[in-house]
Protein backbone atom coordinates (compact mmCIF):
# COMPACT_ATOMS: atom_id res chain seq x y z
CA UNK A 1 0.00 0.00 0.00
CA UNK A 2 1.51 3.22 -1.12
CA UNK A 3 0.42 6.67 -2.03
CA UNK A 4 -0.25 5.63 -5.94
CA UNK A 5 -2.33 2.31 -5.06
CA UNK A 6 -4.65 4.51 -2.27
CA UNK A 7 -5.52 7.09 -4.88
CA UNK A 8 -6.45 4.48 -7.30
CA UNK A 9 -8.79 2.46 -4.62
CA UNK A 10 -10.95 5.52 -3.29
CA UNK A 11 -10.70 6.59 -6.83
CA UNK A 12 -12.58 3.07 -7.71
CA UNK A 13 -14.31 2.80 -4.76
CA UNK A 14 -16.19 5.63 -5.18
CA UNK A 15 -17.06 5.12 -8.86
CA UNK A 16 -18.48 2.02 -8.25
CA UNK A 17 -20.78 3.55 -5.18
CA UNK A 18 -21.98 5.63 -8.28
CA UNK A 19 -22.52 3.14 -10.57
CA UNK A 20 -24.45 0.79 -7.84
CA UNK A 21 -24.65 -0.17 -4.02
CA UNK A 22 -24.02 -4.04 -5.71
CA UNK A 23 -21.76 -5.90 -3.49
CA UNK A 24 -17.98 -5.21 -4.17
CA UNK A 25 -15.33 -7.68 -3.40
CA UNK A 26 -11.85 -6.31 -1.80
CA UNK A 27 -9.24 -8.64 -3.07
CA UNK A 28 -6.43 -8.63 -0.34
CA UNK A 29 -2.73 -9.87 -1.35
CA UNK A 30 -0.78 -7.35 0.57
CA UNK A 31 2.57 -7.54 2.60
CA UNK A 32 1.59 -4.14 4.34
CA UNK A 33 2.63 -0.41 3.76
CA UNK A 34 2.25 2.68 5.06
CA UNK A 35 0.07 4.17 7.86
CA UNK A 36 -0.64 7.19 5.50
CA UNK A 37 -1.97 4.84 2.96
CA UNK A 38 -4.42 2.69 5.52
CA UNK A 39 -6.56 5.87 6.83
CA UNK A 40 -7.72 6.68 3.24
CA UNK A 41 -8.41 3.12 2.30
CA UNK A 42 -10.15 2.68 5.90
CA UNK A 43 -12.35 6.20 5.06
CA UNK A 44 -13.21 4.55 1.99
CA UNK A 45 -14.46 1.79 3.08
CA UNK A 46 -15.97 2.99 5.92
CA UNK A 47 -18.22 5.48 3.94
CA UNK A 48 -18.97 2.46 1.13
CA UNK A 49 -22.46 2.66 0.19
CA UNK A 50 -22.23 -0.97 -0.99
CA UNK A 51 -21.42 -3.90 1.53
CA UNK A 52 -17.39 -4.43 0.94
CA UNK A 53 -16.44 -8.01 1.38
CA UNK A 54 -12.60 -8.62 2.10
CA UNK A 55 -10.99 -11.60 0.01
CA UNK A 56 -7.95 -12.62 1.22
CA UNK A 57 -6.25 -14.79 -1.47
CA UNK A 58 -2.44 -14.96 -0.31
CA UNK A 59 -0.69 -12.57 2.18
CA UNK A 60 -2.81 -10.27 4.59
CA UNK A 61 0.35 -8.67 6.55
CA UNK A 62 0.97 -5.61 8.82
CA UNK A 63 -1.27 -2.61 7.81
CA UNK A 64 -3.17 -4.56 5.84
CA UNK A 65 -4.84 -6.80 8.60
CA UNK A 66 -6.89 -3.31 9.60
CA UNK A 67 -7.86 -2.81 5.82
CA UNK A 68 -9.35 -6.26 6.16
CA UNK A 69 -10.76 -5.89 9.29
CA UNK A 70 -12.86 -2.51 7.55
CA UNK A 71 -14.90 -5.16 4.96
CA UNK A 72 -18.55 -5.78 6.41
CA UNK A 73 -17.67 -9.71 5.59
CA UNK A 74 -14.12 -11.19 5.87
CA UNK A 75 -13.03 -14.41 3.95
CA UNK A 76 -10.01 -15.74 3.30
CA UNK A 77 -8.67 -18.67 0.44
CA UNK A 78 -7.71 -21.76 1.93
CA UNK A 79 -3.82 -21.00 1.30
CA UNK A 80 -4.01 -17.35 3.22
CA UNK A 81 -1.71 -16.31 5.48
CA UNK A 82 -1.82 -13.53 7.69
CA UNK A 83 0.71 -11.64 10.13
CA UNK A 84 0.30 -9.26 12.91
CA UNK A 85 3.51 -7.10 13.89
CA UNK A 86 4.03 -3.97 15.72
CA UNK A 87 4.57 -0.57 14.02
CA UNK A 88 8.21 0.18 12.36
CA UNK A 89 9.54 2.93 10.01
CA UNK A 90 12.71 3.58 8.80
CA UNK A 91 14.43 6.56 8.76
CA UNK A 92 16.93 8.19 6.01
CA UNK A 93 20.58 7.80 6.64
CA UNK A 94 22.64 10.62 8.11
CA UNK A 95 21.69 13.34 11.28
CA UNK A 96 18.14 14.65 11.99
CA UNK A 97 17.29 17.23 13.80
CA UNK A 98 15.08 16.42 17.14
CA UNK A 99 11.98 18.13 15.38
CA UNK A 100 12.09 15.18 13.15
CA UNK A 101 12.56 12.37 15.38
CA UNK A 102 9.55 13.95 17.31
CA UNK A 103 7.38 14.04 14.48
CA UNK A 104 8.05 10.78 13.53
CA UNK A 105 7.37 9.40 16.72
CA UNK A 106 3.97 11.10 17.21
CA UNK A 107 2.83 9.89 13.57
CA UNK A 108 4.17 6.18 14.84
CA UNK A 109 2.20 6.52 18.34
CA UNK A 110 -1.01 7.77 16.29
CA UNK A 111 -0.28 4.80 13.29
CA UNK A 112 0.14 2.49 16.57
CA UNK A 113 -2.88 2.82 18.55
CA UNK A 114 -5.19 2.88 15.02
CA UNK A 115 -3.95 -1.00 14.54
CA UNK A 116 -4.31 -2.23 17.96
CA UNK A 117 -7.71 -0.46 17.79
CA UNK A 118 -8.74 -2.23 14.97
CA UNK A 119 -7.38 -5.20 16.07
CA UNK A 120 -9.02 -5.66 19.15
CA UNK A 121 -12.52 -3.78 17.92
CA UNK A 122 -12.94 -6.09 15.11
CA UNK A 123 -11.60 -9.40 16.69
CA UNK A 124 -11.05 -11.66 19.45
CA UNK A 125 -7.49 -10.78 19.83
CA UNK A 126 -7.33 -9.33 23.33
CA UNK A 127 -4.62 -6.27 24.23
CA UNK A 128 -2.92 -8.54 26.69
CA UNK A 129 -2.25 -11.06 23.54
CA UNK A 130 -1.63 -8.16 20.85
CA UNK A 131 0.70 -6.34 23.31
CA UNK A 132 3.11 -10.00 23.79
CA UNK A 133 3.25 -9.66 20.11
CA UNK A 134 4.43 -6.42 19.78
CA UNK A 135 6.87 -6.79 23.23
CA UNK A 136 8.03 -9.96 21.67
CA UNK A 137 9.54 -8.34 18.55
CA UNK A 138 9.04 -10.91 15.99
CA UNK A 139 6.28 -11.44 13.48
CA UNK A 140 3.61 -13.45 14.23
CA UNK A 141 2.40 -15.42 11.57
CA UNK A 142 -0.77 -17.75 11.03
CA UNK A 143 -2.91 -19.18 8.81
CA UNK A 144 -7.06 -19.68 7.91
CA UNK A 145 -7.77 -21.96 11.03
CA UNK A 146 -6.24 -19.64 13.52
CA UNK A 147 -7.99 -16.57 11.16
CA UNK A 148 -11.41 -17.76 12.02
CA UNK A 149 -10.64 -18.77 15.82
CA UNK A 150 -9.64 -15.69 16.43
CA UNK A 151 -12.12 -13.93 14.29
CA UNK A 152 -10.15 -12.39 12.02
CA UNK A 153 -12.21 -13.66 9.27
CA UNK A 154 -15.83 -15.21 8.87
CA UNK A 155 -15.20 -18.16 6.36
CA UNK A 156 -12.63 -20.45 4.18
CA UNK A 157 -13.56 -20.35 0.80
Amino acid sequence: MDEDSVIEFVTTLAELNEESEDDITLIINCSGGFEYALTGMLSAIRYSKAKIIGHVYGECYSFALPILLACDDRVASPFARFMIHDVSCSFNKGSHPFSEWTSKIEQMTWARNLYIRMIIENTRISKEFLMNIFDKREDYFFGVDEALKLGVINEVK
